[in-house]
This record gives structure tokens, sequence and C-alpha cells, in this order.
């Protein structure tokens, strides 16, 4: 399955406001459901809020276990013709399951930016993204974590095709890896730590407020004979504009 989404990665681009599930450790099968306000700025800048949730099951079974309450803001800038950055907050409060292990529940302030570079070519558009993040992790009490500071680098590429003229339907496809460093570890070798692709279906009609995007993750943790499957289903819907557009 997973190589079948990353070759339908290299065909497809991403809908401005899908909210990508986040990583819920080791299981089987995941969901994630979020809700966002996409607010417009000005030309240059937006801003994105949303809330999400998620759970876990380490069978092949409809997700039972919550796993993951997230709290997010970030603010884009549009600063040249094909360059976007921006810079987030993240809350996130989380049970982390190991295969046939305890849960581990810990909670996350994450900052982080990311710089993409954005290609279009008629319904095409190529998004390229580096992601810098810095991961402070604490207890339910929120005392300092055994694992108190992290710092993980992602790259993503996203590729896309709008399925019809007025650009109300979209298919999303990326492919994503992530690498890590951390201060338990004595800042040792910066290591491969997992894989997640992603393909989903964006419906953005003129006539409603909103975005709704609906999808599948596979999430790959590990490496060789110790990888861990994940297989998520995901849902969101993004309010776009509720303060109105800018003026001009």
């Amino acid at each position: 399955m997973r190589w079948i989404v990353l070759g339908l990665s290299m065909w497809c681009a991403t809908a401005s406001a899908q909210i990508s599930p986040p990583g819920l450790g080791e299981a089987e099968t995941a969901t994630w459901v979020a809700a966002g306000v996409r607010q417009q700025l000005d030309a240059r800048r937006a801003s994105m809020t949303y809330a999400g949730a998620g759970a876990v099951n380490e069978h092949l079974e409809l997700p039972n276990e919550p796993a993951i309450l997230v709290v997010n803001e970030e603010l884009y800038d549009k600063f040249a013709e094909h360059w976007v950055y921006s810079l987030a907050l993240s809350y996130r409060r989380q049970n982390e399951y190991s295969l046939h292990e305890a849960v581990e529940r810990r909670q996350e302030v994450r900052f982080y930016g990311r710089l993409s570079n954005v290609l279009q070519a008629g319904r095409l558009k190529l998004s390229s993204t580096f992601r810098p993040e810095l991961r402070t992790f604490y207890t339910t009490s929120f005392a300092p974590d055994d694992e108190p500071l992290q710092l993980r680098f992602r790259v993503r590429e996203q590729l896309a095709v709008r399925l019809d003229t007025n650009g109300v339907h979209h298919v999303i496809g990326s492919a994503e890896v992530l690498s890590s460093i951390a201060k338990a570890r004595r800042w040792g070798e910066l290591a491969y730590r997992e894989s997640r692709f992603c393909l989903y279906y964006s419906l953005d009609r003129e006539q409603w407020p909103v975005v709704l995007n609906v999808g599948y993750m596979n999430d790959l943790i590990g490496r060789g004979s110790a990888v861990a499957d994940v297989h998520y289903l995901a849902f969101d819907v993004t309010w776009e504009n509720p303060f109105g557009k800018p003026h001009g």
C-alpha cells in the first residue's frame, strides 16, 4: 500500500487548508479528526488555527484508545512569488503507545517553522517544504520529562492535480521523511526516525465557507525488521476567512 501512495503522491497537489495527522506512535490503525479557522490577513499573510484529536488501536479494528489532543497556531507569509515561510506554536497532550508495552502519557510544547517552495503549472502544483522543530516534553503534571528537549527535521514533497476547472475538487498526496536528535541522547548523531505517506480528497465549493478533506496516511516508524506500519483514516474541516477577506 505504501508504494501505491508514494506513486500517487507524484501526481497530486495540496489544498491550502489540509490538516495532516500527527504521528501517534506504534499501533495498527489510527484516526484523526480536526477543525480549523484560516484567515487571510492581507495579500501576503494568513493565520491558521486548529484543534484536533486522534485515537489508535493495536489491531486492524476501529481505533478506540484516545491518543492525542492538539491545539495549533501558525502564521504564514508569502514573501516571494514561489516562496512561503511560517512560524507556529503547538500544544499536544498525548498517550503514546508502543505495541505490547505500557502507554507513555506526556505533554508537549512545540515551536516550528516551515520554508516552502511552491511551483504551479496548469492544474498541477508542487510544494517542497523544510520544517525544523524544537520539541519540549513534560509529564502530565508539567514536570520535566525524561526526554526534555528534541530537535526534529522534516522534509516533505507535495504534488497535485485540480480535478475540475472551477477548483472545487482536488486529490492531494505527500511523502515526508523525519529525523531527529535529542538532549537525552547527548545530542548524538542525527538519525532517521520515520516516513509518512498521505493521500487525500479535498472539496472546496465557493458557495460554502468551509473546505472539507478526507484521506489516508501510512506512517512507517523505524527501519528494517523493526518497522511499525500504522494506517490512519483522517478527516478535517477548515472555516475560510470567518472575519471577511482583506480589502485590496
